[in-house]
């Protein structure tokens, strides 16, 4: 079985976050999701 790599979070870069009280991580697009949700449970 292929070991598939985590897709990491999108998130605001610190000079964003200075400067709102928005949320750090943007989310997932539809296809990274999906991408992620097709991950085995046990990758890492």
């Amino acid at each position: 079985m292929a070991v598939k790599d985590r897709i990491p979070m999108p998130e605001q870069s610190p000079e964003e976050r200075i400067k709102n009280f928005s949320e750090v991580a943007l989310g997932y697009t539809e296809e990274m999701a999906l991408a992620e949700a097709n991950r085995c449970l046990q990758c890492p």
